[in-house]
């Protein structure tokens, strides 16, 4: 009977200690992210340093240049700084026709005789076979359809140089702004889009054209992860279908408050030539 007890309490010390038992299920490995996933997750990594959306003080640049003083520079500045903050007006839109609308009011703002400048190259390259690409210069919204997430981040950097104008020295300021849209969809798929943009305003008399408005100037602009087609059909932008890691990670490659030019982001023009190619065929076909 002793011995009975001895091996029954043996029993029930090694089922307890986990020895003798039968082998535990294997683990399931963990799901793979899929690209977009894991784009979202290098996007949320890259930009854990800019700032929240539409900062509400403007950050110029402070800089003094050889021929131009810190505060004459700030002017010049604080112009394409009141530029970037009327595109932040119009940040989201249904289509075409409010994107127009909010380009129209985009140029409207700008300081006096830029205004003008600004209308003028509008009319005269509407006819242009990339007059689509031109009026996104001056209105870039969200397609409103999609809800604008928390994780939306922004960052901006300047530069400052004096360059030769009217066979005399002038100063040239340029603003680079850059937008990271989280976006949501309406049937709650997640997607972004990753949106540059760069304001330059020159002169040689900054009290003169911080009065006047009269400045030689330079908008440009680079999307990463945007539709195309929606682009160009409709003006406003969307995450794209044909989802591309590598070209829709590429704005946030660079740190925050850190300065690129827009010759590092230059389009593939028979790239984007083939693109309306194929939008145009859909849009007949859809007709």
């Amino acid at each position: 009977m002793k011995r009975t007890k001895s091996l029954l309490a043996a029993c029930i010390l090694v089922v307890l200690a986990g020895c003798g038992a039968s082998a535990a299920e294997p683990a399931e490995p963990p799901a793979t992210p899929s690209p977009l996933e894991a784009a979202k997750a290098e996007a949320a990594e890259l930009t854990a340093e800019w700032d929240p959306l539409d900062p509400s003080e403007a950050e110029l640049p402070g800089t003094a240049t050889q021929h131009f003083s810190a505060a004459q520079v700030d002017s010049v500045a604080a112009d394409a700084w009141a530029l970037l903050q009327n595109y932040q007006e119009h940040t989201q839109a249904a289509g075409g026709d409010e994107a127009a609308a909010a380009a129209d009011e985009f140029i409207s703002s700008a300081p006096g005789m830029l205004a003008d400048y600004m209308r003028e190259d509008l009319a005269s390259r509407a006819s242009d076979d990339d007059a689509w690409l031109l009026q996104l210069l001056y209105a870039h919204p969200i397609d409103s359809r999609y809800t604008i997430e928390d994780g939306s981040r922004t960052t901006v950097a300047w530069d400052v140089s004096e360059v030769s104008m009217h066979d005399t020295v002038g100063v040239e300021v340029t603003l680079f702004h850059r937008t990271y849209y989280d976006l949501t969809s309406p049937d709650g798929d997640e997607g972004f889009v990753t949106l540059g943009r760069w304001i330059t305003l020159a002169t040689i008399d900054p009290e003169y054209a911080s009065e006047s408005g009269d400045y030689a100037w330079y908008l440009n602009f680079f999307t990463g992860g945007a539709e195309p087609c929606s682009a160009f059909a409709r003006q406003v932008l969307e995450p794209s279908d044909d989802f591309d890691e590598e070209r829709s990670l590429e704005l946030m490659s660079i740190g925050a408050g850190e300065f690129a030019p827009k010759s590092e982001f230059e389009s593939d023009k028979t790239e984007l030539n083939d693109y309306v190619a194929e939008c145009s065929e859909d849009d007949t076909a859809a007709a």
